[in-house]
Formats: C-alpha cells, sequence, structure tokens
C-alpha cells in the first residue's frame, strides 16, 4: 500500500493521508514501525510546505519531534492540547543492578 502513495496526486488529501498513516505506525508498534513513521511524517512536511498547508506541515512536525524524542529518550507520551502548549513525560530509566 505505502508503494501506491507515490502515485496519488500531490494535494492536500494525500498530506492528510501521510498524516494518518504516519500516526497508524505510530499507534501500531513504536519499536517495530518508528521510521515508517518518521518517513512519512516527514513526506507529509515536506508536501505540505510545498501546497502551503500550514496547518497539515505542524501536525506532521508534531509526530516528527515526538518520534525522535522517543528514538533518543525512550517511553514517553507527548500531548497536545490542540493550540500550542506540547508536554512531554519522561518515563524514568529503571538503573540496572549487577
Amino acid at each position: 500500500m505505502l508503494a501506491r502513495l507515490d502515485h496519488l496526486p500531490s494535494d492536500t488529501g494525500k498530506v492528510q493521508l501521510l498524516i494518518d498513516l504516519s500516526h497508524y505506525y505510530w499507534y501500531v508498534g513504536k519499536a517495530g514501525n518508528l521510521d515508517t513513521c518518521l518517513d512519512l511524517a516527514q513526506r507529509a512536511y515536506e508536501l505540505g510546505v510545498l501546497l502551503h498547508d500550514n496547518t497539515d506541515a505542524a501536525e506532521a512536525v508534531f509526530i516528527l519531534i515526538t518520534g525522535l524524542v522517543a528514538q533518543l529518550h525512550g517511553a514517553c507520551t507527548i500531548e497536545n492540547d490542540g493550540g500550542v502548549a506540547i508536554t512531554i513525560h519522561f518515563r524514568p530509566r529503571r538503573k540496572v543492578i549487577s
């Protein structure tokens, strides 16, 4: 299915589909699908900027930030209040006792 994305017209509908698929790959399994999630979000951002679709481009950036933070710091949750506030909650890492 992802291979078919390249054949879709480059419009705001495609940007929204890329965002929806990115969300899907995030929720299906962050560990196994994070690279696909980030790739789709990056493509949504680039197309959103090209089409001057600021709302969807901003949503794609939010997904990218969420994914990159998850990669760098392990498990976390990120909340967006629908406006400009973003809250990041990090779970403390467990100490390994040897």
